[in-house]
């Protein structure tokens, strides 16, 4: 009995434990879930929709606009005002349509056609811009969030380390410029910690904004670093021929999902068939109009039945073309059209130029980034082996506070630099995602490990 009391009381507290780390982790924020809400609050996105929707609108009246011209319903009538209404009801009795506007309908199809690639391509932009933002932003917080644990943990021990200081001064085992020394380094720590609160609730404040969230940011789910190692390690490791082939491979990537570079070159496409829209004033136009009987019905409201009667005319068709002699003005839209067409080429070229800087800089930051972090945790780890040296040479009387406090500043130094290359490697990771249009930053990792 005293077992099975024993065993369903274990079975109730792993219960309680597995729903408590449940609801921690269920209330934790990960990157993914915050990159879902930043999407649904983007006002570009939002915007981005409408005028997709007015683009197909446009491309539909460009369309109607096509379409055969029927002509108007008309109705006439008077009345006496007593009992006699009398009117006539004349139909449409032609139908116009244009022949050949010279190529203007089938160029302005196309530009129509770049407009909407256009905007898609816009509204991709924008979408890889906000997964860049709140992941940038996400890492931001959650860097805050180490460095204000770090500042809270050199606080606790300064504390402690003053406290000590404090009672070996009024036992007269502690000298004043030791004493004082242990002082400082304590405000100093109470400073750090306060500059690192404001820093995160700043930091907090960017990434709920970004989210749209109304109430608190909650809390963030804690990035598994040590999947990063190993890549990360192999990126420190990159010589100039790996870094140009990288280069190469991601560049070609690029080129061929960049929102921005395929703008571009649409941009390019405008223009040209602008200079085509702008030809067609020198060419001519026809129409074609067809009449045919008109029924034109006479109402009158006292014998409507009996004077009702049909009025027809004979049928008609004609055909009419037109060309405008002021070539002048024709030469001159030309003209302006090729400058355009030209800046536009200019554009073009630049933005491939700088693609490929982007795309260089952007491999050796992380490159860069991946190195720094490889020295930083080694570095880190010298000056946790020191400190914790000093602090216990501190406590034997063989060290004195200003000593231990270098000693302190060199480990905070190193603990700092070692959080921000960590972050800035995420960051950068971030923005080659958002370059190359990558929707996961495991698609990234595995395309830059092949």
């Amino acid at each position: 009995m005293q077992y099975k009391i024993v065993k369903l009381l274990f079975i109730l507290f792993v219960l309680f434990a597995w729903f408590a780390w449940f609801a921690v982790n269920l209330q934790a924020l990960s990157l993914e879930e915050a990159e879902k809400l930043a999407l649904s609050a983007s006002p570009e996105l939002r915007k981005y929709n409408l005028i997709e929707e007015n683009n197909s609108l446009k491309e539909k009246g460009d369309l109607f606009n096509r379409l055969p011209s029927l002509g108007s319903l008309r109705v006439s009538g008077e009345s006496d005002l007593k009992d006699t209404v009398q009117g006539t009801l004349s139909l449409p009795s032609s139908i116009s349509a244009t022949l050949w506007d010279g190529g203007v309908y089938s160029i302005t199809k196309q530009l129509n056609a770049i407009t909407s690639e256009s905007t898609k391509n816009s509204v991709l932009q924008a979408y890889y811009d906000v997964l860049s933002g709140v992941a940038t932003s996400y890492y931001d917080v959650l860097e805050a969030q180490t460095t204000l644990e770090n500042a809270k943990a050199d606080l606790e021990n300064q504390e402690i380390n003053w406290e000590k200081a404090e009672v070996q001064y009024q036992s007269k085992m502690l000298g004043q410029g030791d004493y004082l020394q242990a002082e400082f380094d304590y405000a100093d720590a109470k400073t750090a910690l306060n500059k690192a609160g404001r820093d995160l609730a700043a930091k907090k404040t960017v990434l709920q904004k970004l989210l749209g969230l109304s109430e608190d940011l909650p809390e963030l789910s804690d990035i598994n670093f040590d999947a990063y190692i190993d890549f990360l390690q192999t990126l420190a490791a990159y010589d100039d021929a790996a870094i140009a082939s990288l280069k190469t491979k991601l560049l070609s990537l690029v080129q061929t999902r960049n929102p921005g570079f395929l703008n571009a070159g649409l941009n390019l496409k405008q223009s040209e068939l602008g200079l085509k829209q702008a030809q067609t004033g020198y060419m001519p136009n026809f129409q074609a109009s067809f009449s045919f009987p008109s029924p034109s019905v006479n109402l009158n409201t006292t014998d409507i039945n009996n004077n009702s009667v049909l009025q027809w005319s004979k049928m008609s068709l004609g055909i009419s073309g037109s060309i405008s002699l002021d070539f002048w003005k024709t030469a001159n839209s030309v003209a302006r059209s090729k400058n355009s067409l030209a800046q536009q080429q200019i554009d073009y070229q630049s933005t491939v130029d700088q693609l490929d800087t982007d795309v260089y800089n952007a491999i050796i930051s992380l490159i860069n980034n991946a190195t720094s972090v490889v020295s930083t945790e080694r570095a880190l780890e010298i000056r946790q082996i020191q400190y914790d040296s000093a602090e216990a040479l501190y406590n034997l009387g063989q060290y004195s506070s200003l000593d231990l406090s270098e000693a302190r500043i060199n480990f905070n130094q190193s603990q700092a630099a070692s959080n921000t290359a960590r972050y800035s490697f995420l960051k950068q990771l971030a923005t080659i995602r958002g370059l190359a249009a990558f929707n996961t930053m495991p698609e990234l990792v595995s395309f830059i490990s092949k």
